[in-house]
């Protein structure tokens, strides 16, 4: 019988950072369990070398057959060498468009299970608006989630349906190979990186991982995404720009605010109601539930009250950058 291996494929903003970097830096304890989270195809804490070669990357093809063969030599030959009974990969980029028939033959020695958290849409699309304002610098969409959504839509992200991508996958490697985990609290208990242990089969190493600290990627306070917004859109040096992020972000883990909802209830309920039938399609066809709820947590019912974080004063921004910056030296 062919060795386990667990393909972790995201999707990104469901605590994929958390997954991986406990993987990363638990793996001897991983290896006592006879599970190997390799070396290779890692780049820092996960297998984005993996995806790339295999062709999932923006603007990048797979590499020649030969670089392929000698990719999966030296996964296997890790294997061997490791006397493990199975195998973790994990990589959000595999979420992305590319050939998944490749990644079946190149993981042909292998059981394999594809893992994938998934997010309810209104919480996935602010998490992703905010991880947007911290990355992109001069971002191609108008300031204000809502404009950001509408930009994505256009593009129509390949992270947006969770049923096109279950389906790409599901018809590669079966409906049965497909574990889904929807990403809520109340539906990982301990937190994600217990939920995702126990998923591969580590019930013993979740009971210590319960609990354990996972967001590595912060939500932002509405101050801090404004000011960061502006920093992005400003024309001054990249330096002096990724100086004032840095400083941006190390004020809001040194002194913590309430984090503001960006979203109307409205919106909220809205991309809610646009996802319920795949919601029910996926809970059904993958998780076997027949009461077709794939999301647990109260919805919002749209009409609830809500005001729009206050925008900083001019003046106070402009003294908090000035303060940022005379501190940078």
């Amino acid at each position: 019988m062919p060795p386990k291996l667990y393909l972790h494929i995201g999707i990104n903003k469901t605590g994929t950072s958390a997954i991986q970097r406990y993987l990363s830096s638990h793996r001897a304890e991983l290896v006592r369990e006879s599970v190997l989270y390799p070396v290779t195809g890692r780049a820092g804490e996960a297998h984005y070398g993996l995806s790339r070669a295999l062709g999932f990357a923006h603007g990048k093809p797979p590499v020649n057959a030969p670089e392929l063969e000698a990719l999966r030599g030296a996964l296997l030959e890790e294997m061997r060498a490791s006397d493990a009974q199975s195998v973790i990969l994990s990589s959000e980029d595999f979420v992305l468009r590319g050939d998944i028939a490749r990644v079946r033959e190149f993981l042909s020695a292998f059981d394999c299970r594809i893992v994938v958290y998934l997010r309810r849409h209104d919480h996935w699309w602010l998490s992703s608006y905010n991880q947007a304002v911290k990355m992109v610098a001069n971002p191609p969409w108008e300031p204000g989630i809502n404009a950001y959504l509408q930009f994505c839509r256009k593009r129509k992200s390949a992270r947006a349906s969770h049923r096109e991508l279950l389906e790409r996958w599901a018809e590669v490697f079966g409906v049965p190979a497909i574990c889904v985990r929807p990403y809520e609290a109340a539906q990982n208990e301990g937190g994600v990186v217990a939920d995702f242990l126990r998923t591969t089969g580590l019930a013993e190493l979740a009971a210590g991982a319960a609990g354990s600290s996972e967001r590595v990627n912060e939500s932002l306070a509405g101050d801090v995404v404004h000011i960061l917004d502006l920093v992005q859109r400003a024309r001054i040096s990249p330096r002096m720009r990724e100086t004032l992020k840095i400083k941006l972000l190390a004020e809001r883990v040194a002194a913590p605010a309430a984090a503001v909802d960006l979203m109307r209830p409205r919106l909220r309920r809205r991309l809610i109601e646009e996802n319920r039938p795949d919601y029910e399609y996926i809970a059904r066809t993958f998780l076997g539930r027949e009461d077709g709820v794939l999301f647990r947590e109260p919805e919002p019912r749209g009409d609830e009250a809500w005001e729009a974080p206050p925008l900083p004063d001019k003046v106070a921004v402009i003294g908090r950058i000035l303060n940022l910056l005379d501190d940078a030296g």
